[in-house]
């Protein structure tokens, strides 16, 4: 099996370079290529998760702004929680992610894809779930900027990308 994307250690055994060697170079396991393989791959995970709620996963019901101007003295790009996120009230997993209280999937809802889509991040149970609305689909609402309706949804669509 090839390397995930070139990273070591991240495929079958043949990824991995023999540990005997880290050893006998006397190196630690995160500074041994199958460490760093693992470590880069996760890194990059990350960065392209935080590439995609920059520029994906918002929408005009908050985390757009929230993004933009940040909340609580911390900049946008720190932010790891959004309220717009959360399951509301009314939705029937809403008890198995902490309801009221800060909601974290787990279990069922992190081992196996659902329909919905719920719990693609462990914080933000809506992220990347069916029924949220989209930047190029949310011609209903004003764009982020503060004006009114559009007059077409073509202008309501490139209002809602910032055009």
């Amino acid at each position: 099996m090839a390397r995930l994307a070139g990273y070591y250690a991240t495929g079958d055994a043949g990824t991995r370079v023999p540990e005997i060697l880290c050893q006998f170079l006397g190196v630690a396991h995160h500074i041994c290529p199958n460490g760093r393989g693992v470590d880069g791959a996760a890194l990059d995970l990350e960065y392209q998760r935080i590439e995609l709620i920059k520029f994906n996963l918002h929408d005009n019901s908050g985390t757009y702004r929230e993004y933009v101007a940040g909340r609580d003295g911390k900049p946008g790009s720190a932010l790891k929680v959004w309220e717009a996120m959360r399951l509301p009230p009314e939705h029937p997993r809403y008890a198995d992610v902490g309801g009221d209280g800060e909601q974290v999937c787990s279990g069922d809802l992190i081992r196996h894809r659902n329909l919905t889509g719920i719990c693609n991040d462990l914080k933000n149970p809506l992220i990347g779930s069916t029924g949220q609305p989209s930047p190029a689909t949310s011609s209903s609402r004003p764009p982020f900027r503060g004006s009114a309706r559009t007059s077409s949804p073509a202008t309501a669509t490139a209002a809602g990308w910032g055009f």
